[in-house]
């Protein structure tokens, strides 16, 4: 628990002061625990201080909170899904990645041989990436069906490695805390850095908008001169678009399709602090789901066409 034990310490977020914010529409989570099949698409968050995963019905009026998981959850951090609706959960309290099948509130299996983990990604072959910020610091990549390490991905860009995805290509792209955004394309043993600029002190979140390719990048904590946590980059560019908060700590953005428009899903991490929705290209948010959750590390989109 060693990365977020400092990232939270440094953070000062018991308020949101970012222009537009009183233009958004607010919504409520209510709670109803228990997984039931919907073809509904879905966003998972995890509750570092809750223990616990809760998914939002977007086709709902109001986002309702409908499904929660709490089952082998300790201090839940990074999640993903996979193309089959399993969710996997970084649990940075005992250092383990449980997996839970569609509709399965238990987990079917356990990852373990970590130390400290915080992100984690899937790839087309179902094997799982994890990223390490302790000994070793390093991406541990888990065989599919296997529960031990099968491979250890080191790198001069992984020093302090936070959130993780694959794109479209099987590229993996990093966030490093020390060494910003790089990539690895399929089939490569090295990263390549992206050369982001305007990156703030502590750069946590990485993302990227499936059908424009714009890149959205989260800081945890201010630097570098830079009061802003979240920005927006343009394909190929290395300088932002635009930013989108000014005070809120950022550790972790996710975009997914609601019907036919893309949407940008960014939690601020804190006591019962909300998830922003955001257009693709938009600075301000459309939406605040208020959702009751504490010290949110992760958020997952489940696509209507996954169970």
């Amino acid at each position: 628990m060693r990365l977020f034990a400092v990232l939270t310490a440094t953070a000062s977020i018991l308020s949101v002061g970012f222009t537009g914010a009183s233009a958004a529409r607010t919504v409520h989570g209510a709670t109803r625990v228990g997984i039931a099949a919907s073809t509904d698409p879905w966003l998972w968050a995890s509750g570092q201080l809750d223990n616990a995963v809760v998914a939002y019905d977007l086709a709902q009026s109001g986002y309702p909170a409908v499904a929660s998981i709490t089952q082998g959850v300790s201090a839940p951090a990074g999640i993903t899904l996979d193309a089959h609706g399993t969710l996997y959960i970084v649990n940075n309290g005992n250092a383990t990645v449980t997996e839970y099948p569609a509709g399965q509130s238990s987990p079917s299996t356990t990852l373990t041989g970590l130390s400290d983990p915080i992100g984690v990604a899937v790839d087309v072959n179902g094997d799982v990436y994890v990223t390490n910020v302790g000994a070793p610091s390093a991406i541990v990549v888990f065989k599919a069906g296997h529960t031990k390490p099968s491979r250890y991905i080191t790198d001069r860009h992984i020093q302090v490695p936070c959130q993780i995805f694959f794109d479209a290509a099987r590229t993996l792209y990093l966030m490093d805390v020390k060494t910003g955004a790089s990539t690895m394309a399929y089939g490569t043993r090295h990263f390549t850095p992206l050369h982001l600029k305007r990156l703030g002190g502590q750069p946590v979140a990485l993302a990227q908008g499936p059908t424009t390719g714009e890149l959205y990048e989260g800081d945890a904590a201010p630097g570098n001169g830079f009061s802003d946590r979240a920005r927006a980059y343009a394909p190929g560019k290395q300088r932002p678009a635009y930013s989108m908060f000014e005070t809120v700590s950022v550790h972790w953005i996710t975009v997914g399709s609601v019907g036919s428009e893309d949407i940008v899903f960014v939690p601020a991490y804190g006591t019962e602090l909300p998830i922003y929705l955001f257009h693709l290209s938009r600075r301000q948010p459309f939406a605040v789901l208020s959702n009751g959750l504490h010290g949110i590390n992760g958020v997952a989109f489940k696509p209507a066409n996954v169970p």
